[in-house]
């Protein structure tokens, strides 16, 4: 559907965003969003790119020129088959073209309980997803599985830089997991894409070790700088770490 000018307008004032604010999120150049808002055409890349601003922020566009905040930017899923709900989530991202689901906790159990890898049913369940996406988990206590997991790859990153974030991202939407104690958990999934590729660019730069090459980087400039020590570093990282 073909961007109206009144829906660029509408869409700014539910938002309360200046043409200068939409040009600054969007790249678009606030001489292109005022010729749009007078009834000019634009190129067709451009009008995908300022409605996908305004997705990204919470708006869906309407017939007949309407304009409305979206309903579905979060929901709980909860309940004793709050991890079925999930799956649920998981292969309806799949069989629309989602690829690989990223996952990020403390300790690989947390992981291993939603996904239901204690039992055969969700092990049966996750060998069903796996046709569809790959799922690659990121745990950052001493909590990796005991032997290879072969459904799921795994792979540990120091916690004081992952911080304590718990959460899955497939496609557009991340969930926020919310351990309520046992096996019991509670899910937040936010419909906002925007914000599930920072999350996938974080998960990516930590599974790539881009991120503690980075965090090395700096210390090892520092200890050069005078500002922290070897042994700092050494006590941080490990000796390997250090020397990188």
């Amino acid at each position: 559907m073909q961007l109206q000018a009144t829906q660029v307008r509408a869409a700014r004032a539910i938002l309360e965003w200046s043409q200068e604010e939409l040009a600054d999120r969007s790249g678009v150049g606030v001489t292109t969003i005022r010729q749009i808002e007078n009834g000019y055409a634009s190129r067709r890349n451009t009008t995908i790119n300022l409605r996908g601003t305004f997705e990204n922020a919470g708006l869906e566009f309407l017939e007949n020129e309407g304009v409305r905040r979206r309903t579905d930017m979060f929901r709980l899923l909860d309940g004793t088959d709050s991890c079925m709900k999930l799956y649920d989530e998981f292969l309806h991202a799949a069989h629309t073209g989602v690829d690989e689901i990223l996952a990020c906790a403390p300790s690989f159990h947390v992981i291993a309980e939603t996904l239901g890898l204690h039992e055969k049913e969700g092990r049966d369940r996750i060998q069903t997803l796996r046709n569809y996406a790959n799922i690659k988990c990121l745990v950052h206590e001493d909590g990796l599985p005991e032997e290879k997991e072969p459904l799921v790859a795994v792979r540990y990153s120091f916690g004081a830089i992952v911080g304590r974030a718990q959460y899955y991202v497939y496609g557009g939407k991340f969930a926020l997991i919310l351990p309520q104690g046992g096996r019991n958990y509670k899910f937040i999934v936010f419909n906002i894409p925007v914000s599930a590729q920072e999350f996938r660019e974080d998960f990516q730069d930590h599974w790539s070790g881009k991120k503690i090459k980075d965090i090395v980087q700096q210390l090892k400039q520092a200890a050069r700088d005078g500002k922290v020590s070897t042994d700092d570093l050494v006590r941080i990282f490990g000796c390997a770490s250090a020397e990188a």
